[in-house]
């Protein structure tokens, strides 16, 4: 496909979606790195705001991955992504009562920041993936009801004593079962077609 034709980006997000999800199952390490390319420049060149925000969303994801095995990726840069799907997801879909992709997306920001040991932003974020999961329920928005009941019981978590903080004070990372646990979900990206 020529570099400028305008299919390109969502031709990008499709394989770098597919490679993350090949990552996820079978753990080819390449993969991630290759599905970070593909996913970084379809959220550089995508004009559709909700196309690129499913995007950011699967890039924060792979981030999020990289930040365990690389240290060239940071949280930081999971996070940042995170935002980003949450900013074009409201640009367009609006706040009230937005969309699933925006309330996945802070929801994965109550994850990744919980992950840095960031308790109370992570119990904001998971706040508000709540309300905006309570809006989409309001507004007779089909849901995944175990979805949507995530964000309450995350907060229930970080509300028991010497619960939520990830980063131990020793220094060492948590335990793989826990990373796992804590990270935030793969979301299939559906919907798009290359052409």
């Amino acid at each position: 496909m020529p570099a400028r034709s305008p299919a390109r980006s969502r031709l990008n997000l499709l394989l770098g979606s597919a490679l993350a999800l090949r990552f996820q199952r079978v753990g080819f390490l390449p993969d991630l790195y290759e599905g970070r390319h593909l996913l970084e420049e379809a959220a550089k060149r995508l004009t559709d705001a909700g196309v690129r925000s499913q995007a950011w969303l699967t890039l924060g994801r792979v981030r999020f991955e990289l930040a365990h095995v690389s240290a060239a990726t940071l949280l930081s840069d999971a996070l940042q992504a995170y935002e980003n799907a949450q900013r074009d997801a409201d640009d367009a879909h609006g706040a009230r009562p937005g969309s699933r992709t925006a309330a996945r997306a802070l929801y994965a920001q109550g994850c990744t920041l919980e992950f840095m040991g960031r308790t109370g932003a992570a119990r904001r974020a998971f706040e508000q993936a709540h309300d905006r999961w309570q809006r989409l329920i309001a507004s007779l928005t089909e849901v995944d009801w175990a979805e949507a009941g995530a964000p309450r019981e995350r907060i229930g978590r970080l509300r028991e004593p010497g619960r939520g903080a990830e980063v131990r004070t020793d220094g060492q990372r948590p335990a793989e079962a826990d990373r796992r646990r804590l990270a935030p979900p793969w979301w299939p990206f559906t919907g798009v077609k290359a052409g």
